[in-house]
């Protein structure tokens, strides 16, 4: 009788340590998966957030003058949702990017059109872009402004 109670005692403690290691792979892959979906979850909204961002924005250039002399004058609306520093906007000439410096372009709100925050580009405001370039010949060239969020605008003008 002794040898049937050691062996059901063996069998129960072997039970005992099989649950035992398959609660702790359960844990284990628990929290190994819910870092995974917490990381996926993330970079979802995040995707979700700029492709919301994106589609609010837009604009357009209703005009782009050349001086003859070295300045280009681009205007562009803001015909979207979306605001941004002007600063952070990128001009490409013949697609050239115009560097963001003082000697080679300024970009600023229209004073008229600067109504809700100062110095910021918000919807239903006009940029003023002057880019200092000389052209050595007449022609027909490309302007394309691009917003931070990789939207854009394009217009032709003639130099």
């Amino acid at each position: 009788m002794r040898r049937m109670n050691r062996k059901a005692a063996e069998n129960v403690v072997a039970s005992l340590i099989l649950f035992i290691a398959v609660m702790a792979l359960a844990t284990a892959t628990t929290v190994v998966f819910k870092n995974y979906l917490d990381r996926s979850s993330s970079a979802v909204n995040e995707q979700q957030s700029r492709s919301q961002d994106v589609m609010r924005t837009n604009f357009f250039i209703p005009i782009v003058s050349y001086n003859n002399v070295d300045t280009t004058r681009i205007y562009v609306k803001n015909t979207g949702s979306t605001r941004f520093a002007p600063e952070d906007m990128d001009v490409y000439i013949d697609g050239i990017r115009v560097p963001r410096s003082p000697a080679n372009r300024s970009i600023s709100v229209v004073a008229d059109t600067d109504n809700t925050n100062p110095g910021i580009w918000d919807p239903g405001e006009e940029l003023e872009i002057e880019v200092y370039q000389t052209f050595t010949s007449s022609t027909t060239r490309t302007v394309l402004v691009t917003a931070p969020n990789g939207v854009s605008a394009r217009e032709e003008f003639s130099s």
